[in-house]
């Protein structure tokens, strides 16, 4: 048994989770790192290119859905 986050009702036991579904995120600035990728060849020496770093988003918050709720929380828009 468990509860769900988006609908707050209680689910039966045996009955599988639907999926955790992400309610927040935040902005995360990746830092560039100096040779940090694995070995590659370029014009007959092995180099290890560097990482540029970037900007993307992390998972700040999740719930628990049940089956339902994870199928209308998750179809396309």
């Amino acid at each position: 048994m468990y509860r769900c986050g988006i609908c707050t009702k209680t689910i039966a036991p045996r009955t599988s989770l639907g999926g955790k579904v992400t309610t927040r995120f935040r902005p995360h600035r990746h830092p560039a790192r100096a040779k940090a990728n694995r070995r590659i060849r370029v014009d007959d020496k092995w180099v290890r290119p560097d990482d540029p770093g970037g900007i993307g988003q992390q998972i700040v918050a999740e719930v628990d859905a049940c089956p339902l709720c994870f199928e209308e929380a998750t179809e396309p828009l």
